[in-house]
Order: structure tokens, then C-alpha cells, then sequence
């Protein structure tokens, strides 16, 4: 069955008009900029196939060269979508394609306008192009971006291929008529892109959404650290990686801020949150990825180091220890002396986390009752190890995720 090249403009611009609503009503829900943008250039295309029909009557500025800077800047807008979906600086780089289809109204006006085609055809196959390369550069895990990425990546072929066809006898005969079979394959082509891209960026947003709440739920809000719940569904998973190497499962560490009441009455809480956000951040550079930070409550941190040894492990405490008090020291600024006290125990697989973190605790408290600003270790050994479910740390994906 033949459909003739007017029919698919309308069955575009259906398409596109309908897209450009459903993206409106998703964006409303979260006011995400990609949305938006995506929306709006889906509504320029709309706009720029229905003013195409215009050629038919006559119109030929309008119907063929003003209808073209609508489909540049409807491609122009998903690229700003995709800017702001990998959260990549926009600038104004991405209206580039704008006064090169300015420059085109100087072409020479002939029928079939091979030279306006090409131009045309090769800035909206860079658009398609440099989309999915953001998306695939980004580094992100959002498997839809990535399939939104392969979409833009066939869009940019096809008007690879559009481009070659240009001079082509058959290809483009009259673009007043519509005739010529590149442009109904390219109208066809338009259309079912139209509505995959559709798809995939409110599939990709909706990802995004689900892993932004999943961080939320995991992630203690004044520090950035994982939380308490996050931390212990999170190590469990990690040890029960660990204990089948040779090197062992490894240690965990109890931090505590010594004298952080006295901080707080003296000071001000708003200080106090302060030292708290300066430990974390201190703590953060010293760790590397998949071991796992968290705030257990108050001013009590717990650390997971995984293939660690106690020696090891204390070492890297104390360096710890002593950035922090440099790094507080200096943030201070005569407003008393914060200092860290920590414990560190062994740990010998996912049971014996919680008896793990009591040993590192009694620990840590060791170290309180000597003077504080101390590193102490504790080498006793749990003579049973209780076992335990993986499955049920339904959060342990999510946290280790967040550690990395």
C-alpha cells in the first residue's frame, strides 16, 4: 500500500502535536528542564510540518524555506533536552543551526533546491548526531537515555543517507509537490522516530526521577553520606563479596567528633553542622570506591573498608584523623578545637556486622577515655559468626551504588 507524501505530513504532525502534550503534562508533574525543552520542540515541528503544507497553494518561502528553521530549532530544543538531562552547560551553542538556515534564503529558488536539502539535511543529521553523543558520553546508568541515544543515533543516519540521496534522480523532484521518493521515506522515517523519542525521554526522566528518590531515601541530608539504614543494607552485600577472596572481608571504623555538645552550646548548631559537613568531606577524599561511608546518628560515623587489614585499616584512620584536625583547625579559626576519635575492628563476613561495629565502638571509646584525638583498634575475634539473609537488604543496591 502506497501513502502518499501529504498523508504522512498530517500523520507527522499528528504525531508530534501529540508528543508535545504528553511531554507538557510529564513536565508539569516534575518542571524537569529536558522535558520542557523537548516538549517545545516537538510543538516547532508540529508548526513546521503544518506550514510545509503551505508549498501546495503556492506559498514557497513559507511552505518550503521558513517551514525548514522549525525543524532546526525543534532539533535545537532536543539538544538542549539532552543538555540538561545529562546536566551538561548549555550556552547558546546549541541555536547554532539558526542563522545557518538564515543564510539559506539566498540560495537559488528552483524546484527540486538541492543546495537548501543538503544544508538543511546535514545541520538536522548533526543535531540527531551530537544528541546521542551527549547521551552516550554523560557516563550515566539511565538505560533509557542510553536507548534514547541509539534513536537519535538512527535519526542522524537516516539523513546520512538523506544527504546522499540529494542529486539523486527520483530523490527530491519537486519540493513544491512533495515528489520525489527521499522525501516520503523521510517523512515515513520521521514519523516513527517521532514517536520512540517520545517514549524514551519520558521513560528516561521517569528513570531519573526514581534514582534521584532512591539517593534521597539513602542519603543523610545535612552530610551527603549514606544513612543509617542505607549503610547497613548496603556493607552486608559488600562483605558477602569480600569473604570469598583470600585477602577476608575487612575492618570497619566508629568516628565520633570529640566534644561535639560542647561544640554546639558554645558555637551554635549551624557551627556544628559545619564540622560535620568538613569531617565528611575530609573523610571522603580518603576513601575509594566501594567502601562504604555512613552516618549511623548524631556525630557517630561508621566506615566499611572491605580487603583491609587492621594495619592497614588504621593507618589509613589516623591519616584520617590527622587531615581533620588540620582541615578543622584552620575552619575553626579560634572557635574551639575539633578533633575525631575513631575505633576500627575487623569484620569476618555479613553476620558479624552489628558485633563488628560493637568491638569497633568499645574501641573508639577506649580512645575517648585516653585523651581523645586517638586511633585505637581492637583484634578480637567473634568465636561464631551468625548467618545471614542478602535478601534482606532490599536497599543494598541503591547504597552501593551511592558509595561509588
Amino acid at each position: 500500500m502506497h501513502v502518499d507524501a501529504y498523508t504522512l505530513i498530517l500523520l507527522t504532525s499528528g504525531v508530534t502535536l501529540i508528543s508535545c502534550v504528553w511531554l507538557a503534562c510529564e513536565w508539569w508533574r516534575g518542571r524537569e528542564a529536558s522535558l520542557r525543552s523537548w516538549s517545545i520542540g516537538f510543538g516547532c515541528i508540529t508548526v513546521g510540518c503544518s506550514i510545509s503544507l503551505l508549498r501546495l497553494r503556492g506559498f514557497d518561502s513559507l511552505g518550503i524555506w521558513f517551514s525548514y528553521v522549525f525543524l532546526i530549532l525543534g532539533h535545537a530544543l532536543f539538544l538542549r533536552g539532552c543538555l540538561s538531562l545529562t546536566r551538561s552547560k548549555a550556552g547558546a551553542s546549541w541555536l547554532v543551526g539558526i542563522p545557518v538556515w538564515a543564510a539559506c534564503y539566498v540560495l537559488p529558488d528552483d524546484g527540486a533546491a538541492p543546495t537548501l536539502v543538503l544544508v538543511i539535511t546535514i545541520v538536522v543529521g548533526l543535531y540527531a548526531a551530537v544528541c546521542s553523543t551527549i547521551l552516550l558520553r554523560s557516563g550515566a546508568t539511565n538505560r533509557h537515555a542510553r536507548m534514547l541515544a541509539g534513536v537519535f543515533a538512527f535519526h542522524a543516519a537516516a539523513y546520512v543517507v538523506r544527504a546522499a540521496l540529494v542529486g539523486v534522480e527520483g530523490g527530491f523532484v519537486s519540493l513544491q509537490s512533495f515528489k520525489g521518493f527521499a522525501i516520503e521515506a523521510v517523512l515515513f522515517e520521521g514519523a516513527l522516530v517521532a514517536v520512540a523519542l517520545a517514549i524514551l525521554m519520558v521513560s528516561a526522566v521517569r528513570e531519573e526521577r526514581e534514582a534521584e528518590l532512591t539517593a534521597r531515601a539513602d542519603t543523610d541530608p545535612l552530610t551527603g553520606t549514606l544513612n543509617r539504614r542505607a549503610f547497613f543494607a548496603g556493607v552486608p552485600i559488600l562483605l558477602s563479596i569480600e569473604r570469598r577472596r583470600p585477602s577476608g572481608a575487612g575492618t570497619v571504623l566508629m568516628l565520633d567528633l570529640d566534644a561535639f555538645k560542647q561544640l554546639n552550646d558554645g558555637f551554635g548548631h549551624g557551627f556544628g553542622d559545619d564540622v560535620l559537613r568538613l569531617m565528611c568531606e575530609v573523610v571522603g577524599r580518603h576513601l575509594e570506591p566501594g567502601e562504604l561511608f555512613g552516618r549511623l546518628g548524631g556525630e557517630e560515623f561508621a566506615i566499611c573498608l572491605p580487603a583491609t587489614r587492621l594495619a592497614e585499616a588504621r593507618a589509613r584512620a589516623d591519616a584520617i584523623r590527622c587531615d581533620f584536625a588540620a582541615a578543622a583547625t584552620a575552619f575553626a579559626d579560634g572557635r574551639g578545637e575539633p578533633t575525631l576519635s575513631i575505633g576500627v575492628a575487623e569484620v569476618f563476613g555479613p553476620g558479624d556486622l552489628k558485633d563488628a561495629l560493637d568491638r569497633a565502638d568499645a574501641a573508639l571509646y577506649v580512645a575517648k577515655r585516653a585523651g581523645r584525638n586517638r586511633v585505637e583498634i581492637t583484634s578480637s575475634r567473634p568465636e561464631t559468626i551468625p548467618a545471614v539473609s542478602i535478601a534482606l537488604a532490599p536497599n543494598a543496591r541503591g547504597a552501593l551504588a551511592s558509595a561509588a
